[in-house]
């Protein structure tokens, strides 16, 4: 059984909200988090089926849909599905600068994990590489001399948390590695990553994705009296515009057909399942979470094959 492994990036363009329900905290309707991190990330139940009901708004013809998702049956035993993904990840997350309108943040933590992934998800034959490490733990943010973001080219100042600087050749390379994979080609943002780019002490940088998130008020108008309905106020937490988020997945052949003697034949090949992937992501727009209506989680979608 051949299989092909991929990563899915997802570029935020509007506020995305994948919610958990009711919180315990300030927020009604607070981000999924993972339990150790505390990072929000996006389920991967929630992943498979926005692809599924994207490739399906698309026009992907319905073999394909059972072939990659599985039988739209309640029989769990007739065969499962091809594609198998991981939750969506966070990398890049957008805060608010002094000089240079915001940052790019990432962490050692989470650039180790991307590595990992790739590395796991890699499959026999592949001729792709993992990025460069970051090295070891930092005690400051790592930033390029003379960034836009920079203050008298030493002081970098986010929200209103102000940082000395250190500088490191591998920067470059990670940068460089991100603007070929992830982002659009001839976008602006591909072309100011690196200027914005700032790698954050793991805890400072779980500190900014807990406190710099969207927080908005929403009301339930009452159409009778045109006034807020009664206890119909709530807050929601949204990830920002230009976050960074990635998929690993891989797929494998389908079994679906049956021979005379009963030996299970693939109905699609791995390669041609992942090109039918390919053909209706790659450098597409999708949208993820809830409040699709009000434009939320629209995201560019860009696949990198392992």
């Amino acid at each position: 059984m051949s299989k092909k492994g991929f990563i899915l990036w997802l570029f935020t363009e509007t506020p995305l909200h994948a919610g958990m329900g009711s919180g315990l905290g300030e927020v009604d309707l607070p981000l999924q988090r993972e339990r150790t991190t505390g990072l929000p990330f996006i389920q991967a139940s929630g992943i498979k089926g926005a692809l599924r009901a994207h490739l399906t708004a698309q026009g992907s013809d319905k073999e394909t849909l059972k072939a990659l998702f599985g039988p739209d049956t309640e029989s769990a035993h007739e065969h499962a599905g091809a594609l198998a993904v991981s939750d969506a990840r966070l990398l890049l997350f957008p805060v608010r600068s002094l000089a240079g309108v915001w940052a790019w943040t990432t962490a050692p933590m989470v650039w180790e994990r991307l590595r990992r992934d790739i590395e796991r998800f890699k499959t026999n034959g592949s001729s792709s590489s993992a990025p460069a490490s970051l090295g070891e733990k930092i005690d400051k943010p790592i930033v390029k001399p003379k960034a836009p973001i920079l203050l008298q080219d030493s002081k970098l100042i986010l929200e209103d948390m102000a940082y000395e600087v250190s500088h490191t050749d591998v920067l470059a390379q990670v940068g460089e590695w991100l603007t070929k994979n992830a982002f659009e080609k001839g976008s602006y943002w591909e072309k100011e990553l690196q200027n914005h780019l700032a790698v954050l002490p793991d805890e400072e940088f779980e500190f900014f994705t807990e406190n710099a998130t969207e927080v908005i008020t929403r009301v339930r108008i009452d159409q009778a009296t045109k006034t807020v309905q009664e206890g119909a106020l709530w807050t929601e937490e949204l990830l920002p515009s230009e976050t960074l988020l990635y998929v690993a997945g891989i797929v494998e052949d389908s079994h679906e057909r049956k021979t005379e003697n009963g030996n299970s034949l693939p109905l699609y090949e791995a390669s041609k399942l992942l090109e039918k992937i390919r053909e209706y992501t790659d450098e597409k727009r999708l949208q993820l979470g809830g409040d699709s209506t009000l434009g939320r989680g629209w995201c560019y979608a860009k696949l990198m094959l392992l």
